[in-house]
């Protein structure tokens, strides 16, 4: 099953394996306990709906998801399968675009 990053109206799709480590990633970035938790549910169920959020707390999550997201980009320039690295690639930066355009003020 792929993950998701959603919106109201929009969504990308990720590998369910990469939906994983972003958010696993994003958490290192949030170290608010009540936060950590709201993150383990999206990991049960593999998706990231920045619009159920309020401000600020959607601010954050989007900023902990996008650091994350930049973080996988650098890293998988070095992996060994060029054409899986490129599809991640791909597939980050197109999440980053998006959280950019929808949501500049928390800063991705």
């Amino acid at each position: 099953m792929p993950g998701l990053v959603f919106w109201e109206e929009g969504e990308v799709f990720l590998a369910s394996s990469t939906i994983e480590r972003l958010i696993l990633l994003a958490g290192q970035h949030l170290p608010d306990p009540d936060d950590q938790e709201e993150l383990s549910g999206m990991l049960a169920v593999g998706a990231f709906k920045p619009d159920a959020y309020d401000e600020p707390r959607r601010s954050r999550f989007v900023g902990a998801v996008a650091r994350a997201a930049e973080q996988m980009v650098r890293e998988s320039e070095g992996e060994g399968e060029p054409e899986r690295a490129m599809e991640t690639q791909n597939t980050l930066n197109e999440l980053l675009a998006e959280l950019r355009r929808r949501h500049p003020q928390a800063g991705p």
